[in-house]
């Protein structure tokens, strides 16, 4: 409402047909439900910029510790790999050792048939000399 020139109340209109009054009763209600709508949603927005500050903690300790588990799996491996050079050498001394072993055999095999043939010999003599 508004006062004419004359002190006599005069009620303003909108174009829709309805008063300045009804229009802002009907907004100011919109506006309400507007806020008590997005009340909950502000919060959830509060709780995901917490949740994604704590995923990032989260993000960071994994990455932490995946980066001390590397580190302690390079080690065991440059460990391994010593160990497994240190056995390699010492199955090439045994491998080694077998094969001249095996050579002394078939040395002391070859020195027995000779000798088993000159004894062979020495016997076929005799036998033909008595």
């Amino acid at each position: 409402m508004r006062m004419n020139g004359a002190g006599e109340e005069q009620h303003m209109t909108t174009t829709s047909g309805g008063s300045v009054a009804d229009e802002v009763l009907t907004l100011r209600n919109g506006v309400q439900k507007m806020t008590q709508a997005t009340a909950p949603l502000a919060r959830c927005v509060d709780y995901v910029q917490e949740d994604v500050e704590s995923m990032m903690r989260e993000k960071n300790r994994w990455q932490k510790e995946s980066a001390n588990l590397r580190s302690q799996l390079d080690e065991a491996r440059r460990v391994t790999e010593r160990e497994i050079d240190k056995l390699q050498a010492k199955l090439h001394e045994k491998r080694e050792a077998v094969r001249e072993q095996r050579a002394r055999v078939v040395a002391a095999r070859a020195t027995c048939l000779r000798n088993e043939q000159k004894i062979r010999g020495v016997m076929g003599t005799l036998s033909q000399t008595a």
